[in-house]
């Protein structure tokens, strides 16, 4: 049986490095999801059921928990620290056994790197259900600095949506809103399947771990009621925005309004005195002028002192 290569791994009685998949004993190897070669292994020679291989190497899947024989699958979210990689969050795959555990990435995933490097400074045997709950821990420790970046761009936005001489780009808010929405939508079902994994039904978790899990499922629970939270405030800052827009434009319309209303009569008056007929008073005075200039103005000024007397202005 041959084995695929391993971006890492780790020999869970020593934590020492391991360079391949060892054909038995306690390890933990952590294996590339997209890689032809690991494709086949998982499917064929890892030992794993084919749902759970199946899962574990699915292009799209949701977080979830899920229990076999032999076994616990594990599929998560963490966030995505690869800037050049186009997505909001990575996903991390599990497969966990009393005595082994195989984890896959497609991005590098941050948290699984800190774990291994952890394991390897500190030393001792490790157990995977011990190795899994300080990686879950990890990922959603990570998740906080992005969220609360996307919540001080958002406080931003609001101070600058409510200030009337400021503008907020409306394609800046739906970037916000939309990565808002993309996180919760992986990170709700995410909750539920920590809850789960928490509730201790799986394969190799020790009370210790269990606490772990909980804490992180209470960690996440607490960060998906602050994306809910930004989400509102998006709304609101949205409505805000629409407001403010809407409240210029009617600004505008109403000085608009108030000139025609002043200047509507003087453009009738001009209108009738440039008919080029005969019968028009004052054409053959010499003062035809200033009679016209002058009920132009007494025009003019009634208009004003109207608008004034109905407090329009």
């Amino acid at each position: 049986m041959t084995t695929p290569a391993i971006l890492f791994g780790i020999d869970l009685r020593s934590s020492t490095p391991i360079e391949a998949v060892p054909p038995d004993g306690s390890y933990w190897v952590h294996l590339d999801r997209v890689d032809d070669e690991v494709r086949r292994w998982t499917m064929e020679d890892a030992g794993i059921p084919e749902a759970a291989a199946r899962a574990l190497l699915a292009d799209e899947t949701r977080p979830r928990v899920g229990y076999f024989d032999t076994g616990t699958l594990i599929n998560l979210r963490g966030a995505n620290l690869n800037p050049e990689v186009d997505e909001h969050t990575v996903v991390l795959r599990a497969w966990i056994e009393d005595g082994r555990m195989i984890t896959y990435e497609k991005h590098p995933i941050m948290a699984v790197r800190d774990v291994a490097k952890r394991i390897r400074e500190k030393g001792g045997s490790r157990a995977p259900g011990d190795v899994i709950s300080r990686i879950v821990v990890r990922l959603i420790e990570r998740l906080e600095p992005m969220i609360d970046e996307l919540d001080d761009t958002l406080y931003e936005l609001e101070d600058r949506a409510i200030n009337v001489d400021t503008h907020v780009d409306r394609a800046e808010l739906a970037t916000i809103q939309r990565k808002l929405i993309a996180l919760r939508r992986y990170l709700a079902p995410q909750r539920e399947a920590m809850l789960k994994l928490a509730a201790g039904e799986g394969h190799a978790f020790a009370p210790a771990d269990l606490v772990r899990l909980r804490e992180a499922s209470n960690h996440l629970s607490r960060l998906l009621e602050d994306l809910t939270a930004a989400n509102e405030r998006s709304i609101v800052a949205q409505s805000e925005q629409a407001a403010q827009t809407s409240e210029a434009q009617n600004r505008r319309l109403y000085a608009f309004t108030l000139v025609t209303i002043i200047f509507l009569p003087l453009s009738f008056l001009t209108g009738v005195f440039g008919m080029n007929v005969g019968g028009l008073p004052w054409v053959n005075t010499g003062q035809g002028f200033v009679f016209v200039s002058a009920l132009m103005v007494a025009l003019a000024v009634i208009a004003a002192g109207w608008m004034v007397w109905r407090k329009w202005v």
